[in-house]
């Protein structure tokens, strides 16, 4: 049940509340009429409703669709080499020092050169350890 609006008359800022019975004029006075949030209008306002309206607002529409492939029109091509890849023009070090390393077996390094060799050895499924030896050497064993 909507609890109905209250109208009262309000004077200037320099009155205290108590003494809103004073008769101060016309010009002084104004009415403020008090209405349940419930029941009054949504506010008429260009500001979005929230903050991830404003979010969707900003986001760009795209431009163009993604072009829609015909498999039956693709021509398969067999035999053609891959290239090698232009970042990694060489092959790794890590295979080669990995097969002459035995079980127990340590090698000194950098701090990037294995995080490197661990990163090569784990894609690998090769068992190894690295422990720091000091602010820039770190020794990196095979564990099987």
């Amino acid at each position: 049940m909507p609890r109905p609006a209250h109208e009262f008359k309000k004077s200037g800022p320099s009155i205290p509340p108590e003494d809103d019975t004073i008769d101060t004029g016309a010009a002084a006075q104004q009415t403020v009429r008090i209405v349940p949030a419930g029941s009054a209008p949504p506010v008429q306002t260009a500001a979005p409703a929230s903050i991830f309206a404003a979010g969707q607002a900003a986001k760009p529409k795209r431009l163009y669709a993604a072009a829609s492939v015909d498999p039956a029109a693709l021509k398969i091509e067999s035999g053609v080499p891959m290239p090698v890849m232009a970042n990694n023009p060489g092959q790794s070090p890590w295979p080669g020092l990995c097969a002459r390393m035995k079980a127990g077996d340590m090698v000194r390094l950098t701090p990037k050169q294995a995080t490197s060799l661990i990163s090569w050895a784990k894609k690998n499924q090769v068992k190894l350890a690295r422990r720091s030896l000091g602010p820039d050497q770190c020794g990196v064993w095979r564990t099987a």
